[in-house]
């Protein structure tokens, strides 16, 4: 079986065609973009280089800090997975490119896509999922993380081609990115 990165591709369409003024859009090569959008923890120690927590699919650089990120799960979609990707993001302190080195906000949009592999609306990658985001949002969130908001989206690469999918995904990051100027107005 050849692993292709179709999901990615379909999503950082989306996100491109997002047209929110003073955000840049970052996508690694799967997505279509050219970055290796990797976040970094902070080492108290400055004689020592900071730690690479983990790479991300795509992000959003908004006022001048990270805040959203896009994670895209095709193949390894078991839930400790989606927790350690979280996890680690939630204890990264900036993003480091082509761009220069960006903090994360400190309220930051965490979005996993997974691709649904069955019919089913009891699958239980999906449950687990729902399960997921619900204690995310109970347990995870800020002021406790730097994470403010977890949400999933599912679907194929069909799906995400209809425009009631691809709308959901950018009104959830057009809405986030507009209520957080808001707060800081």
């Amino acid at each position: 079986m050849i692993f292709t990165h179709d999901l990615h591709a379909v999503v950082g369409d989306i996100l491109r065609s997002l047209a929110i003024d003073g955000s840049e859009i970052l996508l690694d090569k799967a997505c279509g973009g050219t970055e290796s959008i990797r976040l970094y923890g902070e080492l108290d120690d400055s004689r020592q280089r900071d730690p690479c927590l983990c790479w991300v699919d795509a992000a959003i650089l908004f006022n001048g800090s990270l805040q959203v990120i896009v994670e895209i799960e095709q193949s390894d979609i078991r839930p400790l997975y989606f927790c350690g990707k979280l996890l680690a993001t939630a204890l990264s302190r900036y993003y480091k490119g082509k761009r220069g080195r960006f903090a994360l906000s400190d309220s930051l949009l965490f979005i996993q896509i997974f691709e649904r592999k069955d019919d089913n609306e009891n699958w239980s990658k999906y449950n687990q999922c729902r399960y997921l985001m619900q204690e995310f949002n109970r347990c995870l969130l800020h002021p406790r993380t730097r994470i403010k908001e977890y949400v999933f989206h599912y679907g194929t690469v069909e799906d995400f081609g209809v425009a009631e999918h691809r709308e959901a995904l950018a009104n959830e990051v057009a809405q986030y990115l507009t209520k957080s100027l808001a707060e800081k107005a």
